[in-house]
């Protein structure tokens, strides 16, 4: 499977209104915190997934990606390569459209 066009993206994106961040952090040192902030300026709904958070950027947090009651349209995920995979197969299982992950962030599986 390969990564998609740049065009696919902006489409995906484009389609978009709620971005699940599993890795969400209340730590503004953290692409966990910033990158979903920046999301919500642009109008995204942001849903953090963090067990160890009850909140954060203002929105309820869920420990899980099948505890959120609505199924999210991405996923961008913060977290190690060797702790991702299982993220991605969550995802997978909620019905999100896409997975994003960090640079150098791969779960070839």
């Amino acid at each position: 499977m390969a990564n998609p066009t740049d065009d696919e993206l902006k489409q995906v994106y484009a389609d978009t209104k709620t971005i699940a961040v599993v890795g969400a952090s209340n730590d503004p040192k953290k692409p966990g915190h910033n990158i979903p902030a920046y999301l919500q300026t642009q109008g995204y709904k942001i849903i953090p997934v963090n067990p160890n958070e009850t909140e954060v950027l203002g929105e309820k947090a869920y420990p899980d990606l099948s505890a959120i009651p609505e199924p999210p349209e991405v996923v961008d995920i913060f977290r190690r390569a060797d702790e991702a995979g299982p993220h991605v197969d969550e995802a997978i299982k909620v019905g999100a459209k896409a997975v994003w992950m960090q640079f150098d962030v791969i779960d070839v599986e």
